[in-house]
């Protein structure tokens, strides 16, 4: 494990970001963008927005690196998605600006060095760096791609009722176009050595080797309000290692294949409706502690199937049990677990 204070830029390397699709889908609102707007414009303000958690996958030999989000895909996400609103309005606004045809350039290059993956020969073809899972794949690439701001289609999208159903990437993207229109241009161009610039440090990218112990480290980072389950840990675990068998048999495949796994397994098993949900969240007392039920059902599990055993291992234990467990499964090995 490796953790050190980072400036978005971090991002500037040629890497893929995969938001695992069993995560929870994009949540910010008004609020959230609101407070992270006002704290990155303000000059006299500490402008540190907390950990990304990121985990080295094994890419193949010859590819791109990639790595999965752990934690941090809602900061992740809000500040691409601000970079992108940043840019477009640099270029609306250039003139009034007097940024000249080099100037807009240069904007553009910053921009897609962070937001985008060249891949391919001479005509390289941009790719969108970070990998959202199903739920919000399709509304992160059109308003990092930039198609939003065609004919001024995010105006649109300002102000919309709580119970609107329109993407809430696609929110943010209004939102900060909107708030944009309303800063000096010098805050502008703070914002902008922000998000593009080596310099100043509002994050701390904690990474981790594929080996590393998840639950271990989460369970310091959990003291900073950061919360994950063994249940949770033991998920990620299962279905990372099947995206990793899929994306090394075919890579053209992966989304398609891992998520009807997913929703006919998990979901199907555990939280296919809200009771079913609750049921298994419940919290239950065993001597001086308390497991949800998931927790006690996979505990139990891991006894019956004989790799937990009850008089060496302690239930903080479960994880690395199941870790071992799954390291060792192949494709059909883990769609039969």
């Amino acid at each position: 494990m490796r953790a050190e204070d980072k400036s978005f830029y971090f991002l500037a390397t040629p890497s893929y970001y995969d938001i695992p699709f069993f995560q929870r889908a994009y949540v910010w609102n008004e609020e959230n963008w609101s407070e992270l707007f006002n704290n990155l414009t303000s000059k006299n303000q500490n402008h540190f927005l907390g950990s990304i958690i990121l985990k080295n996958e094994l890419a193949a030999a010859g590819s791109v690196a990639r790595f999965s989000v752990i934690d941090g895909q809602q900061r992740l996400t809000t500040l691409s998605i601000l970079l992108r609103a940043c840019y477009d309005h640099i270029v609306k606004n250039a003139v009034s600006y007097n940024y000249d045809e080099s100037d807009v350039k240069t904007c553009k290059v910053q921009m897609e060095s962070i937001l985008f993956v060249p891949e391919g020969g001479i005509k390289k073809k941009l790719h969108v760096k970070i990998n959202h899972s199903h739920l919000d794949k399709k509304a992160f690439e059109s308003v990092i791609n930039g198609e939003l701001d065609t004919d001024d289609r995010w105006e649109k999208y300002i102000s919309l009722d709580d119970d609107d159903t329109t993407s809430s990437i696609i929110k943010a993207y209004a939102y900060f176009r909107d708030a944009l229109e309303d800063v000096s241009q010098e805050t502008i161009d703070y914002l902008w050595e922000l998000l593009t610039v080596d310099k100043i440090k509002f994050l701390v990218n904690i990474d981790l080797d594929v080996n590393d112990n998840e639950q271990a480290i989460f369970d310091t980072v959990n003291s900073a309000g950061v919360r994950l389950s063994s249940a949770d840990t033991i998920k990620n675990l299962l279905y990372q290692r099947y995206v990793e068998l899929l994306r090394a048999e075919d890579p053209t495949t992966v989304d398609e294949r891992a998520v009807s796994e997913y929703e006919e397994t998990w979901v199907d098993a555990l939280v296919s409706d809200e009771s079913m949900n609750a049921y298994w969240e419940t919290q239950r007392q065993y001597g001086r502690m308390k497991r949800s039920n998931i927790e006690t059902f996979l505990h139990a599990f891991a006894v019956v199937q004989g790799f937990f055993n009850p008089a060496e291992n302690n239930m903080v234990d479960l994880p690395q049990e199941y870790r071992k467990k799954i390291s060792r499964m192949d494709i059909s090995s883990v769609e039969f677990f």
